[in-house]
Formats: structure tokens, C-alpha cells, sequence
């Protein structure tokens, strides 16, 4: 699998620059980096970028692909990404072609699959609208 990690989804967006989602992304992306797991991530460099993000990258050598000015398909593309990673669902990321997009736990489903149920049960979650 080579996986590219949204850290854009990390970057302030209308509900601030330290938002609970891009926190969360933060803690998932430095276990995995703690753990040696390797992939590759993008962000934005026209948006404020952790520093502490930043030093994790440059710890690890985790490649990072600025998509300030190219979308993120053509890096998924370029570098033969097969599984792209988020904290927070966008639409950008949900139109990616050529690679699975995964999101959060928390929407339980990965994209590109049939919709979930009003009420069932996916993984050992029960879910109810």
C-alpha cells in the first residue's frame, strides 16, 4: 500500500486555525509516524502549517507534497498513491480517482461504496440516523 496522509485537514479552516478535527489528524499522524509506518503526505503551504507537524516530517523523511498549486490528484498520480488518507472529509478528496480515500472512523464507510443503511450494523458499530 502507499498512502498519502491529508494534512491539509490539519491546516485552519472556517472553524479556526486549532480545530478538533485537524487535532485529531495531528495525534493520528505522529502515532504513525512514531511507529514507522511510511507514507507520504500533502498540505498547503498558503496556510499555516504546525511547526511541530513540520518537524515530525522532516524527522521521519516523510515525503511532502505542497498542493498550493496542483490539485491533489495529480500528486496521487505523479507518485502512485493507492490509499489517501483524512481526518476531515472535503470534497477535493472525495472526488479522487485511481485510489482509495479513506476517512475518519467516525463516517464509518469508505467512499466510493454503496450507502450505508439508515440503521445496521457496520463493523461491530451499531448505527442509527
Amino acid at each position: 500500500m502507499n498512502l498519502l496522509y491529508d494534512l491539509r485537514a490539519t491546516q485552519p479552516n472556517l472553524s479556526g486555525k486549532r480545530h478538533g478535527g485537524g487535532r485529531y489528524g495531528e495525534v493520528i499522524f505522529r502515532r504513525m509516524a512514531e511507529r514507522g509506518i511510511r507514507f507520504g503526505c500533502f498540505y498547503d503551504s498558503r496556510l499555516w502549517f504546525n511547526p511541530e507537524v513540520a518537524t515530525v516530517v522532516r524527522a521521519h523523511g516523510l515525503p511532502l507534497h505542497d498542493v498550493a498549486h496542483r490539485s491533489v490528484q495529480s500528486v496521487v498520480d505523479a507518485e502512485h498513491y493507492d490509499r489517501v488518507y483524512t481526518c476531515l472529509l472535503g470534497d477535493e478528496v472525495a472526488r479522487l480517482t485511481g485510489c482509495q480515500s479513506t476517512p475518519p472512523p467516525t463516517a464509518c464507510a469508505a467512499l466510493r461504496l454503496p450507502p450505508t443503511p439508515a440503521s445496521g450494523t457496520i463493523g461491530s458499530r451499531r448505527v442509527n440516523s
